[in-house]
């Protein structure tokens, strides 16, 4: 019988995986054509990889407003992706297109899947200037009026004195005939507010194509940030967030979920999600991030981060699991029989 993928998913958080690097440059290059050497994707068939980017090189140091620095120029932005399990190419070939096409309107892209641990990935490398295998006549449009000063010439504000109306918004800035958009796309222009946005509508949609393509189902369940093995700095500290960390934060979110499964079935969700956020989530994710809790009356804090001693660590640990589970008493004590007395 085919697994069946389970995807955690609430507001809050995800176990959906993925990454962004924006600023992808000449000095990416050779990096990027050894891991799309076995490109098996694209919506540009004609065209390979380094044929691609090799046209695009030259129409931006022709074009580009850096042309006079080239160094500078930014050539798209690559996105990883985790898979929930292996698939055919065919499978793969209609993913890649529907969250091009979805997310990023289809604009030119290649990727390639790759092995991260264990895990199937996919890698995308997706450019922010469309391309024409035939030249097309582009036009640039004003987004604005434009004024000047009728005396220096001079670009200037509305209502300065002598003010006169140049060009009014939407009239044509320029045209030409050429082979790539003469404006970039911006979907990779993040601000922090931005990025979660983007983010949090990557997440949404990727769940509907595993749904759709890969056996998977969601789950609405709170997951938590894990500690993570590659910011451990010694062998036993590797053995310590195995052994003790990631466990113990597994029984936490146990706890927590029997908070958020009784929301569910009570129809309290949306009633209780404020609360429940301040409450629970952000407390436990704010003692992770510092790896610092206070507990009762101690006046010192108790650390639980991976290069302590072991006894240590399993104790604190301990005391965190009951702090979690003090936090859901008080929290069923407070809302669900209150609405019960109601």
């Amino acid at each position: 019988m085919e697994r069946t993928h389970v995807i955690k998913k609430t507001e809050y958080t995800s176990n959906i995986w993925f990454q962004v690097d924006n600023s992808i440059n000449e000095s990416c290059f050779e990096r990027l054509f050894t891991m799309f050497d076995q490109c098996e994707f694209t919506n540009v068939p004609h065209l390979t990889v380094k044929e691609f980017v090799s046209k695009l090189q030259e129409w931006e140091c022709c074009n580009s407003n850096r042309k006079h620095h080239p160094s500078c120029i930014n050539y798209g932005a690559t996105l990883e992706l985790m898979l929930p399990k292996e698939a055919s190419n065919d499978v793969l070939q209609q993913l890649c297109d529907r969250f091009i096409n979805e997310n990023f309107e289809g604009y030119p892209y290649y990727a390639a899947v790759y092995k991260r641990g264990s895990a199937s990935c996919i890698f995308f490398w997706i450019f922010e200037r469309q391309y024409y295998e035939n030249k097309k006549l582009e036009c640039v449009y004003y987004t604005k009026d434009v004024y000047s000063n009728v005396k220096t010439g001079r670009i200037c504000r509305k209502n300065d004195e002598n003010a006169v109306l140049r060009h009014k918004k939407n009239d044509i800035k320029r045209e030409k005939m050429t082979e790539f958009s003469l404006v970039k796309a911006r979907f990779f222009s993040f601000t922090k507010k931005k990025f979660k946005q983007f983010r949090e509508s990557i997440v949404e949609r990727v769940a509907g194509y595993f749904v759709d393509m890969m056996s998977t189902k969601v789950v609405q369940e709170v997951t938590l940030p894990k500690c993570s093995l590659s910011s451990v700095q010694s062998r036993s500290g590797l053995i310590n967030a195995i052994r003790i960390i990631n466990p113990k934060i597994i029984e936490i979110e146990t706890e927590v979920n029997e908070i958020y499964q009784a929301m569910i079935d009570c129809d309290m969700l949306d009633e209780l999600k404020k609360e429940f956020n301040k409450e629970i989530i952000q407390r436990i994710k704010k003692i992770l991030h510092v790896k610092a809790f206070h507990h009762g009356n101690m006046k010192k804090s108790l650390h639980i981060h991976a290069g302590m001693k072991r006894d240590a660590l399993e104790a604190n640990m301990e005391t965190l699991l009951d702090y979690v589970k003090e936090l859901k008493t008080v929290f069923f004590k407070r809302y669900f029989m209150m609405k019960a007395e109601i």
